[in-house]
C-alpha cells in the first residue's frame, strides 16, 4: 500500500526490478499518447498493470493475483464515488474501502511503501513492516476501523515529506 508521495512509478519500478512484479490497479493517464508512454514505460521496467476497463475486471485479476500470491500495488489515498469519509488530517476525506475489503476476504499480507526523491533521477524506496490487522465478526465496523488506520499509515508517510505528496488529490471534496 502507498500513496502519491514522491514518485509513484519509480516505486513500483524499483520493487518489480529488485523484489517480484507489481501488479499495480491503474486507470488510464490523460491522452492516449500520454497512457501509451506511461503503459510502455511500466512494462519495460517488469511492471504489469492491472486494467479496469468494465466493472468487475479489477476485481477478478486482483482475485487470481491473490491466489498465486503475487504483488499488488494499491494507492490507497485515492477516493471513489460512494466512499465513506474517514479521518485524514484531521477532516474527514472520502476513503476508498477496497483493501479493507480484500484484505477481509484474502487475507494478504499489507505492506507500506514510499518513494522519496532524493535528487533529480535519485530515488529512496522504504518499505515499512506489514501491518497487523485482526477480524471481528463485525464486518462493516472491521472495513471502516481497517480503512481509518490505512488512512492514518499514510498520513505519516506524507509527514515524512510533504513536500513530496500530490495533494491535488482533493479527497476532501
Amino acid at each position: 500500500v502507498s500513496a502519491h508521495i514522491g514518485n509513484w512509478e519509480a516505486l513500483i519500478s524499483a520493487i518489480s526490478k529488485e523484489i517480484s512484479v507489481v501488479h499495480p490497479i491503474v486507470k488510464p493517464i490523460g491522452s492516449s499518447g500520454t497512457n501509451n508512454f506511461v503503459y510502455f514505460s511500466r512494462k519495460k521496467n517488469g511492471v504489469e498493470p492491472i486494467n479496469r476497463k468494465n466493472k468487475g475486471d479489477a476485481l477478478r485479476q486482483i482475485s487470481k493475483l491473490l491466489e498465486q500470491n503475487k504483488v499488488i500495488g494499491y494507492m490507497m489515498d485515492q477516493a471513489r464515488i460512494g466512499a465513506p469519509r474517514l479521518p485524514f488530517f484531521g477532516d474527514l476525506a472520502e476513503t476508498n474501502t477496497s483493501l479493507a475489503i480484500l484484505w477481509r476476504r484474502y487475507n494478504f499480507s499489507i505492506i507500506p511503501c514510499a518513494s522519496r526523491r532524493i535528487s533529480f533521477g535519485h530515488h529512496e524506496v522504504e518499505l515499512k513492516e506489514p501491518l497487523h490487522l485482526d477480524m471481528t465478526e463485525n464486518v462493516k465496523d472491521d472495513i471502516v476501523r481497517h480503512s481509518t488506520y490505512f488512512n492514518q499509515v499514510v498520513e505519516k508517510m506524507i509527514i515524512q515529506c510533504p513536500e513530496q505528496y500530490l495533494w491535488m488529490h482533493n479527497r476532501w471534496k
